[in-house]
């Protein structure tokens, strides 16, 4: 630790790494997470269909008519629940009329979503207020998000048995009553909102009505709760029958055909490529690209450690040299080495979880995420304890069993240049340095542009 200059050079450039490697995780942990928060996440699945039109793919999408649901539960044993979602496309006037001297209103557009009654037997919320097992059973019913409730009420008192009057509708209009308050929907949730209405007014519409459940207009998105014993794939092997029993005829007649899935509630946010997806989506190769990223990020830092600390070896040299001559056995020369390492990589970490805590704001703000730095989380710190101790290991093995090779004679005599093509691997390192940077460097724009891609996405 003599030599400020050496050791703040090792510090910023450990640090550096460590927080960048740190803050790529944790947007890669933060796209895994989507959706994870159901309690029965690994049960629910979202219906998803091709269309083909004289062999021609027309496209897939995660759409279905309204009468899916009630037809898949009747019709395959294994699915004990469904569930249909209808966004209020073109939006609504919301007003709270309770107060004529301060009537507050809003346009609402995309934050709407009708929804079956058994909507929160499927998905998890928290509820601040109301009882959400009947929260829906009525056809005049809203829920609202806290967001929501404090936007047109804007006060701590009971909010469920308010009214609010929705006009300007394509589809439905009138009073609806407060019957649950429930926390903001989570950030890694592909299906957001800030009002649920029963789904039961929606189809009270003359078109639903008049279809009898037989409408091809694919407007709705169907989930499906399987049972804990249900094998996916034998679900997925009566698919075909099931659209043959009630396209069939259709698609015969238009000469097209068409296929079902089931798409798992926790891969939805991971597969681009649908049309009309309700959110943007992000694929796997790109955050295999992060994770690769984040990893050679971290070597380039090891690596520079490497190579500044055996470009010091005749300065360091002379030290070994003296040791060795009073004494000092190589494994506790190793030592030394490597608990200087240590110390270099436990202020490193801790600079570097600083650095990025001071980041994570910038980083949500480019790729549209609410990104954040929780200290409770663990995985924040065995992520630190693994770069301080295997980290300092790795960087510090090859420069202290170097420098502790030495012969402390030719040491002392300035014998050390010639040894120089001991250190051949130094070359390789540096040369590994620059072919590394520039491959990140050519993967940024890549990025660059599937982070524009997701922020651009047509959510349907």
């Amino acid at each position: 630790m003599k030599r400020k200059a050496f050791s703040a050079i090792n510090i910023c450039g450990l640090s550096i790494g460590f927080a960048v490697c740190l803050i790529l995780l944790s947007f890669v942990a933060f796209e895994l997470s989507y959706d994870g928060h159901n309690e029965r996440a690994n049960q629910i699945y979202r219906t998803v269909s091709s269309f083909y039109l004289k062999g021609e793919l027309r496209g897939t999408y995660p759409l279905s008519d309204f009468g899916q649901g009630p037809a898949l539960l009747a019709d395959i044993p294994e699915i004990n629940n469904f569930v249909r979602t209808h966004a209020m496309h073109g939006g609504a006037i919301i007003s709270n009329r309770e107060n004529l001297s301060k009537h507050i209103q809003f346009y609402e557009d995309g934050s709407i979503q009708y929804v079956d009654s058994t909507y929160f037997e499927m998905f998890t919320h928290e509820v601040i207020e109301g009882t959400l097992q009947t929260a829906l059973d009525q056809p005049d019913a809203i829920v609202l998000t806290e967001t929501a409730a404090q936007k047109y009420f804007r006060s701590s008192q009971q909010i469920v048995g308010k009214i609010l009057n929705i006009s300007g509708s394509w589809w439905t209009n009138g009073d609806y009553m407060v019957t649950a308050v429930i926390k903001d929907v989570p950030s890694a949730s592909h299906f957001k909102f800030d009002f649920l209405i029963s789904t039961h007014s929606l189809l009270q519409r003359e078109f639903y009505r008049s279809s009898n459940g037989s409408s091809t207009e694919g407007n709705f998105v169907t989930y499906v709760e399987l049972s804990e014993k249900a094998q996916v794939k034998a679900v997925q092997d009566k698919l075909p029958s099931f659209v043959e029993k009630y396209q069939g005829n259709e698609l015969k007649r238009i000469e097209g055909k068409a296929t079902m899935i089931l798409q798992p509630l926790t891969d939805i946010h991971l597969t681009p490529g649908y049309n009309l997806e309700m959110s943007p989506t992000i694929g796997m190769n790109t955050l295999y690209f992060f994770i690769t990223v984040s990893i050679l990020v971290i070597l380039l830092a090891w690596i520079n450690y490497i190579n500044l600390s055996t470009a010091r070896a005749t300065e360091r040299g002379k030290e070994v040299g003296i040791k060795k001559a009073i004494g000092v056995q190589r494994y506790q020369l190793v030592s030394q080495f490597m608990t200087e390492s240590l110390i270099l990589h436990l202020m490193s970490g801790l600079l570097g979880i600083g650095i990025a805590y001071l980041i994570f704001p910038f980083v949500g703000e480019v790729v549209n995420k609410p990104l954040t730095l929780d200290f409770a989380n663990p995985k924040i710190w065995i992520a630190f304890f693994v770069f301080v101790f295997v980290g300092s290991f790795i960087a510090a093995i090859y420069p202290s069993l170097v420098l502790s090779s030495f012969k402390p004679i030719k040491i002392l005599k300035g014998a050390n240049e010639r040894h120089s093509n001991k250190f051949s691997l130094r070359h390789a390192l540096v040369v590994f340095q620059f072919a590394i940077s520039i491959l990140i460097t050519v993967g940024t724009f890549g990025v660059t542009r599937q982070l524009d891609f997701m922020q651009g996405q047509n959510k349907g």
